[in-house]
């Protein structure tokens, strides 16, 4: 199956397909992809995905998190 709209390719193959945008798809689109076993990626899942898998990003800033060792602090007290 191929479907070209609007300058967009899906090109899948027995009813499946994937389908990539950087922006998002409308209700008709969802609906569509939801009857036919085709995979929608929109904006904001293909970031997650590309930061999950750490595919053409890279980490600008760490963050230490820090918790209070109970334990330490019980020993002060026994003091």
């Amino acid at each position: 199956m191929v479907l070209i709209k609007r300058g967009f390719r899906l090109a899948g193959k027995q009813g499946h397909g994937l389908f990539v945008t950087t922006s998002r798809f409308s209700q008709k689109a969802k609906d569509y992809a939801d009857n036919h076993h085709i995979i929608l990626v929109d904006g904001v899942k293909l970031a997650n995905l590309m930061i999950k898998h750490n595919f053409c990003v890279s980490t600008r800033k760490t963050f230490e998190i820090k918790t209070i060792d109970t334990d330490t602090l019980l020993e002060y007290q026994d003091e």
